[in-house]
C-alpha cells in the first residue's frame, strides 16, 4: 500500500497474446484508481494486466461497453466451462 494514490485515470490496454477475454491486437479501456502496487518480478507482464491460461488479473476494471466482444468472449468461456 502506498501513502497516496499509485494510479488514477483512464487506460487503454491491447491484447498481446491470445487469451479468453482480449485477443491479440484487440483493445479495451478501463479506469485505474488504486493505492497499492504489485511486484511480479521476475515474470514479464504488462503493468495493467496479467493473463495466463484461464486467468486474467488486473488493477484495471474494464469497460465492457467499449468493446462488446469482451462480453461475448466472457459468455462463451463461461458456457464452455459450466458444470
Amino acid at each position: 500500500m502506498q501513502p497516496k494514490l499509485a494510479a488514477l485515470g483512464y487506460r487503454l490496454v491491447e491484447g498481446r497474446a491470445e487469451n479468453f477475454l482480449l485477443s491479440a491486437g484487440a483493445s479495451a479501456q478501463g479506469h485505474e484508481f488504486y493505492w497499492s502496487t504489485w511486484d511480479v518480478t521476475p515474470i514479464k507482464v504488462s503493468p495493467a494486466v496479467c493473463a495466463h491460461q484461464n486467468l486474467v488479473a488486473s488493477y484495471l476494471p474494464l469497460c465492457f461497453a467499449g468493446n462488446l466482444q469482451l462480453v461475448q468472449n466472457f459468455v462463451t468461456v463461461c458456457e464452455r466451462n459450466r458444470l
